[in-house]
């Protein structure tokens, strides 16, 4: 399994939890992108 920053993996979990509240089946590239925008290093992007 590969390695993943503690940012990176907090996002993912932000991401599926996104998906999770809106009773979505699956976490998609676009939960991952919201959950980038509150991560203060990943918005200045």
């Amino acid at each position: 399994m590969p390695s993943f920053s503690t940012t990176l993996e907090q996002a993912i979990h932000a991401a599926l939890g996104l998906a999770n509240k809106r009773s979505h089946e699956f976490a998609t590239l676009e939960h991952l992108l919201l959950a980038l925008m509150d991560e203060q290093d990943a918005a200045r992007v």
